[in-house]
């Protein structure tokens, strides 16, 4: 049989929409999962029930929990081990950050918001220490010089926008302090505390839900909402993506 994660890559494409009729992954033994899958609206849909000898798909080092897409976006669920684990998350991501983004952080205290910023800083090539604006709201790291492919001149990369809405009264506030032209700008937005201004933020935009599932363990959940949001989740699950045994 083949693995369900072959399954997957083949048919996960704009036409394509995965949904599994149970959520359950098992990390070792036998696991039988029943799923479904369809190429397109005008094709039947085909139950299969395979038998996984193991059920493991690994990122750098993160267990690959779920992936789904959905009609307005697409969403990839993880699972870090380590501060570490959840930094170079954040690096793979910056790797392919080219300006303009809006990446949006929600989680409680200590789930890894700014270890993840920080991670994603080192991948846009930015070296400066980088902490959590809790006081300032803002804080600001310019383009460095980015490595391009061989033979490729160096080109500058974007800046990088640091938020922490923390202690924001009034979600408002963000366009009486002129955030908004930041997110329509060129730069890479990130936002930690997101949730204290979700009426606000433009339709389209990545959306990082972090939790806590031990003292060092994190759940990150990927939402992706528009079609230059899902294709860069799709890019970032490729490059980080490693098959079982590797």
């Amino acid at each position: 049989m083949r693995c369900i994660a072959e399954i997957a890559a083949r048919n996960f494409v704009d036409s394509a929409k995965l949904c599994y009729n149970k959520k359950r992954f098992y990390q070792g033994g036998r696991s039988t999962l029943p799923f479904r899958y369809r190429v397109e609206d005008s094709y039947p849909w085909y139950e299969q029930r395979m038998t996984l000898a193991s059920f493991l798909i690994h990122m750098k080092g993160i267990l690959l929990t779920r992936t789904a897409q959905e009609e307005n976006g697409c969403t990839l669920d993880s699972i870090s081990h380590s501060a570490e684990q959840t930094q170079r998350l954040g690096m793979r991501l910056g790797e392919l950050l080219t300006g303009g983004e809006l990446i949006l952080l929600e989680g409680q205290l200590g789930t890894g918001k700014t270890t993840f910023t920080q991670g994603l800083a080192v991948g846009l090539d930015i070296t400066a220490n980088i902490n959590s604006p809790t006081f300032t709201l803002l804080k600001e790291y310019p383009g460095q010089a980015r490595t391009g492919k061989p033979g490729e001149a160096a080109r500058v990369g974007p800046p990088l926008y640091h938020f922490d809405l923390y202690r924001l009264d009034d979600a408002a506030e963000i366009f009486d302090l002129g955030f908004d032209d930041y997110f329509y700008g060129t730069g890479v937005c990130i936002v930690e505390w997101a949730e204290r201004a979700d009426l606000y933020w433009p339709a389209d935009h990545l959306r990082i839900r972090l939790k806590t599932l031990s003292e060092t363990k994190r759940g990150l959940l990927f939402i992706a909402t528009g079609a230059r949001y899902c294709e860069l989740l799709r890019q970032f699950q490729k490059i980080t993506y490693v098959t079982p045994g590797s």
